[in-house]
């Protein structure tokens, strides 16, 4: 996990970034790294990653959750209305 130029300027929405692709961006996680001059954190493991017991019914509740997230419009419809709230909070904290 890392954060960029905006974790170490202290920018309230500066997210954590994992890997290329994933980010944690709500809460300005990335802010609270750069207070504290923690630029990154590697972690390193020496053991392998437990069994999944049943692999089989595991991947069909991945492909299940997976359908019931983004295929139907309600799930859609409330991430966009979870975004536009995300964004009038932090605007909010902006202007205080």
């Amino acid at each position: 996990m890392y954060i960029g130029p905006a974790g170490e300027n202290k920018v309230r929405i500066a997210s954590i970034m994992a890997k290329l692709t994933h980010a944690a961006g709500y809460g300005g996680y990335g802010t609270v790294m750069g207070s504290k001059n923690l630029k990154a954190i590697v972690v390193k493991g020496t053991k392998s990653l437990p069994k999944i017991a049943d692999l089989e019914s595991f991947k069909k509740l991945l492909q299940y959750v997976h359908r019931q997230y983004f295929e139907r419009t309600f799930f859609l419809e409330l991430w966009e209305l979870a975004r536009v709230d995300t964004l009038l909070v932090q605007n909010r904290v902006a202007n205080q």
